[in-house]
This record gives C-alpha cells, structure tokens and sequence, in this order.
C-alpha cells in the first residue's frame, strides 16, 4: 500500500460535554458538540512534541507514563480539588503512536472521595495526528492499539469511572472502502478492574481523505501509508478515545 500525500498538516478534533445515558455524539447534539479545526506544524512523528501543541491544556504536558497497551504508551493523572464547597477529580489520560495521539480530560464533579460517583461529568476528547487526507487503493491491513473511555451511563453503576483497553481496525481490501470494522475490547474501568462488554462498528466506509465516521464514531488514517489511526466514539454508554498502528496480518490473540 502506498499514499501520495498531498498535504502534511495536523488536524485536531474535539468533543465536548457530558454525553449522558447512552447519547450519541452528534454535529451539534444536544449534549456534546464536534468542534473541527487544524493547526501547521513541521512535519515529522508525535514524540516528544505532541503534547505541546498550542491548542492543548497546559495539564496535558504533566501526564506521567502508565504502562502501555499493545506497545501504545499510556499517560495518565489524577488530581481532586476543592471549589466552593464542591470537590471534583480531574483525569488527564490518552496514549500516542508515531504520527497521531489521542487524550481525554474528564472532570468528575461533586464526588466524596477519588473513585466515587459523581454528581455530573464534563469530558473532553481530543484526537490529533499528521494527517495525509489520503487512502490507500488497493491492499488490506490490520491497526491495533489502546482506547482510553469514562462511563457516561448513568443507570450503570459505574458513572464516571475512567476506562482503559484495546482497540483494532480491520480492512479486508481498501478497493472495497466499505469495509472497515472497528472494536474497542478487553475494556476494564481503572476503578475496580471490572469488564466491559466490546463495541463494535461493522462495514464503516473509509472516505477517500482518509477519514471515516458512522454512528457514535469518528476517526482518521495519519502518517504515511496510513500507518496510525485514531478517532473518538460514544457507544453504549462510553465515550472515549482510541489509537493504533498498522501491521499486516492477524489481530493479536489478546
């Protein structure tokens, strides 16, 4: 596979809001909106600077390494603070490939203690990368990687809680552009370790500029030959971010 890039920019999404019960994010939805824009840097991969883009929270650049999930690194704090009489924990977490990276902010407000229910959620999504507005023509590939998520799902029992796991993208043949499956699994909250349940989107169409949507998903191809992709979703109660790399071959057994 081969891409003839025509443009080397960064394009950045964001959604915002508390998602609610099993909402869906939508172009400007009742409880979460897509903000679109981009912003020109030098060409070249994410380490090391990503983090520093000017449109990010200046609390992003102070994430710590939490481990990583299928060779993605993962960054993630946690901080509660006090604000008139009210207390919220704030969760900076995401993970980065060599030309994309994904992160999430969640302020869980109104909580007794680190890990309890709170009364409302504000979270922010950001997916990013270097971004080739291309698709390859011919060939199939596997993409797999991390997901990072916060249940949204208030009848769950677990509102609030921060979701780590793993994400794969699978085309059979890009001359069929209609089908590309994606999953989130092996999702675990980072509360209790409890299981979710996979989320998948079957026979989701991948645009001629690399990019694909469908119902409560959004994402992209970054870097050359679309060797990352990234995007964000909310589906059955989580929203979240998700990143991966391109290999040939079969998903991993785990």
């Amino acid at each position: 596979m081969s891409d003839t890039p025509t443009s080397n920019h960064w394009m950045i999404w964001q959604a915002a809001g508390d998602i609610g019960s099993r909402q869906q994010v939508t172009v400007d939805g009742v409880k979460a909106t897509w903000k679109f824009g981009s912003v020109s840097i030098s060409p070249g991969d994410s380490h090391g600077r990503v983090r520093h883009l000017p449109t990010l929270p200046d609390d992003i650049a102070a994430t710590e390494p939490a481990g990583a999930i299928l060779f993605i690194p993962i960054s993630m704090t946690h901080r509660l603070s006090d604000a008139n009489g009210t207390t919220t924990e704030t969760t900076h977490f995401g993970g980065w490939m060599d030309h994309s990276f994904f992160f999430m902010i969640n302020e869980a407000r109104n909580v007794e203690r680190a890990g309890a229910s709170p009364e409302s959620l504000e979270t922010e999504t950001y997916v990013m990368g270097d971004y080739y507005a291309t698709r390859p023509t011919s060939g199939g590939a596997w993409w797999w990687g991390a997901m990072t998520g916060v249940d949204h799902d208030k009848d769950s029992g677990r509102y609030g809680r921060t979701i780590v796991g793993k994400s794969y993208l699978h085309i059979e043949d890009f001359s069929d552009p209609g089908s590309l499956n994606v999953a989130m699994i092996n999702m675990l909250d980072t509360t209790e370790g409890q299981a979710y349940p996979d989320i998948t989107w079957e026979d989701v169409t991948v645009n001629s500029n690399g990019s694909f949507h469908d119902r409560g998903l959004r994402g992209a191809f970054y870097g050359p030959d679309s060797e990352d992709a990234a995007g964000m979703f909310t589906k059955d109660g989580i929203a979240g971010a998700f990143g991966a790399s391109r290999a040939i071959g079969a998903a991993p057994d785990e």
